[in-house]
C-alpha cells in the first residue's frame, strides 16, 4: 500500500472519529439540557402540589402523565398558564404570585364572592 494510500485512510478514519466524538458530545450537552429541563418541570409540580394540598395523581394519568385526559389536568394547565401570564404581563413580576395566593393548601380555594347588588 503505498504512504498516499495510507495518509487518505488515516485521514478519512481520523475524521470519522472525530466526527463520532463531537455527536456524543452534543448529544451528551442535549441530554444534559433535557435532565435539566425535566428537573425544574419536576421542581415546579412538587410545589404546585404542596400549594393545593393534593399529589401527583389529582390532577395526572398515572399511566401517561403527559396525557390531558382529567379534567382536573385541564384546569390546571390554565391555571398555570394565567399565574404565568399574570406574572411575565399583568404584575411585571412585582409582587410575584403563585398557586398559594388563592388555593392556600387546598385543591378548591375557599373564596367566595359576595353578591353584588345590581345598580338602578
Amino acid at each position: 500500500m503505498s504512504k498516499r494510500l495510507q495518509f487518505f485512510i488515516g485521514f478519512i478514519f481520523g475524521a470519522g472519529l472525530l466526527l463520532a466524538l463531537h455527536l456524543r458530545a452534543k448529544e451528551a450537552v442535549t441530554k444534559d439540557h433535557m435532565n435539566e429541563s425535566a428537573i425544574k418541570v419536576r421542581e415546579e409540580m412538587i410545589s404546585i402540589s404542596k400549594q393545593l394540598g393534593v399529589t401527583c395523581i389529582y390532577c395526572h394519568d398515572t399511566k401517561n402523565f403527559r396525557a390531558a385526559t382529567m379534567p382536573t389536568w385541564k384546569t390546571a394547565f390554565d391555571h398555570i398558564r394565567i399565574t404565568k401570564w399574570l406574572n411575565e404581563q399583568g404584575f411585571r413580576g412585582h409582587p410575584k404570585i403563585d398557586c398559594f395566593l388563592c388555593h392556600r393548601g387546598q385543591a378548591k380555594p375557599n373564596f367566595k364572592m359576595e353578591k353584588s347588588e345590581p345598580e338602578s
